[in-house]
């Protein structure tokens, strides 16, 4: 399989995931994970980075769903009513859809907030990991040259393995920001350390040289 049939199969799994992980899981829930996650990165960023990476989330959620009136549309969930006469009118099972439905999207709402909260995490580690994803790209750059001023050849195994295993762990940060459990704030560095030799792997053999 090729990179770009790796690349559909991984954007599938990321629509699968934002669409039935919602489903599996309650509002409630998932608010304790993020509360969890919280102390967490407290532990590992100390009180003042945490309230940076809180008040970031709290941005992004305002900008990109409150204001955006994609959390008033969540909220106009019907509720189950109460009141006889419809009762007489809509049937249980449209009750039970209603219910379905109102739980779903509060569910979704919430997993919403969470993804920004692993997202702020995430660019609060990139000012850190980011000199080291460089270093593994500058690397790779100089491995290059030192193959094309002797004259050697690069590796077209080498450069599809490290390409498609590199694909796998530049999609994971994704599927980190959707796993529906508590993640430590911690897994970037490991995977800054997983992903740098593929990376320098990948760019040292990029192409056949002459």
């Amino acid at each position: 399989m090729n990179t770009f049939g790796h690349l559909r199969i991984w954007l599938g799994l990321l629509a699968v995931l934002i669409v039935a992980l919602p489903a599996l899981m309650d509002a409630d829930g998932i608010a304790r994970r993020v509360n969890g996650e919280l102390e967490q990165a407290q532990d590992a960023f100390g009180i003042e980075r945490t309230q940076r990476v809180y008040e970031r989330a709290n941005s992004a959620w305002a900008a990109l769903v409150v204001r955006t009136g994609v959390r008033s549309a969540l909220d106009a969930a019907p509720e189950r009513s109460t009141d006889n006469a419809v009762r007489n009118v809509i049937t249980k099972t449209q009750h039970t859809m209603y219910s379905t439905t109102q739980r779903y999207l509060k569910a979704v709402s919430m997993q919403m907030y969470a993804v920004f909260l692993r997202g702020a995490i995430l660019v609060e580690w990139l000012m850190f990991i980011g000199f080291f994803l460089v270093a593994a790209v500058v690397d790779g750059i100089a491995r290059r040259r030192v193959k094309m001023a002797t004259g050697g050849l690069a590796s077209p195994v080498k450069f599809s393995w490290s390409t498609h295993w590199m694909l796998a762990i530049a999609m994971s940060p994704f599927v980190y920001i959707l796993l529906p459990f508590e993640i430590t704030p911690l897994f970037m560095p490991v995977w800054t350390l997983v992903v740098a030799l593929p990376l320098s792997a990948a760019i040292a053999n990029a192409v056949r040289i002459q």
